[in-house]
């Protein structure tokens, strides 16, 4: 499992497609990427938003989304634009495996 919290909208997006595979290398089977997603519009970014034809745009190659829920408690200044999400590996999504010490 590997837990995201405002990692993703730190990068630019062009890099988020780099984050998606790597993240998707890291992972065992079945694994999944958890965690809180900025969503929204930003007039000023950084934070760069998902939407969501972006996320399964990014995520889709490799993950299938299976829990997405609004979150009630963020902070103020990110209130109404976070979801916990929970995108599930998908069955050989990746070719290339890191190894394990």
């Amino acid at each position: 499992m590997i837990y995201e919290r405002t990692f993703l909208c730190a990068l630019h997006p062009r890099r988020w497609p780099q984050y998606a595979k790597r993240t998707a290398q890291l992972l065992r089977p079945r694994g999944k990427l958890v965690g809180v997603f900025f969503y929204g519009t930003e007039p000023d970014p950084p934070p760069y938003p998902l939407s969501k034809t972006g996320a399964a745009e990014i995520f889709g190659k490799y993950f299938r989304l299976i829990r997405d829920v609004k979150v009630s408690d963020s902070v103020a200044m990110f209130a109404g634009m976070e979801r916990w999400q929970e995108w599930q590996l998908r069955s050989g999504a990746t070719q290339k495996r890191i190894k394990s010490c």
